[in-house]
């Protein structure tokens, strides 16, 4: 499952992907906001990546203004791995080596058009395992010794 979520600066572009998700069959679950008026990001983002924690298999994808917002809320929930990505190159490392489960990017900062190109390089790359999978196994240790 794809989760989403914005603020009032990514709303615009989530209710695009939205569209697209509907016409390509992609589940999704939108958290919100559901208007353009201004809000706080964390009011929505945390809700989305409390379900991403659920299961391996989610997803989450957060939009505001920079994406570094979003970015900074996700990667404080246990076991997300967030990065803002402005292009496919980035995604697609972050997706092969870091196996990241949270896109965040920032509207003021990519077409519309080049947004939907990372979203499909973030739902279509695979993790590479094999070493990047003992850097995972450390981050994943790291993050359980700091959160007793």
């Amino acid at each position: 499952m794809i989760y989403l979520a914005s603020d009032h600066g990514g709303f615009e572009y989530k209710e695009k992907l939205k569209k697209l998700f509907d016409e390509k069959g992609i589940k999704y679950k939108d958290f919100g906001t559901d208007t353009p008026a201004r809000c706080d990001a964390i009011d929505f983002a945390s809700l989305a990546c409390e379900q991403v924690q659920k299961s391996s298999a989610n997803r989450g994808i957060l939009i505001c203004k920079s994406g570094h917002a979003m970015e900074i809320i996700a990667n404080k929930f246990s076991g997300l791995r967030a990065v803002c990505c402005y292009d496919e190159k980035g995604v697609i490392s972050a997706r092969e080596h870091n196996n990241i489960n949270v896109l965040t990017t920032g509207a003021n900062f990519v077409s519309f058009n080049k947004f939907t190109k990372i979203v499909d390089a973030f739902l279509n790359t695979k993790f590479l395992g094999g070493d990047y999978k003992k850097r995972i196994d450390k981050l994943t240790k790291l993050e359980k010794t700091l959160n007793k």
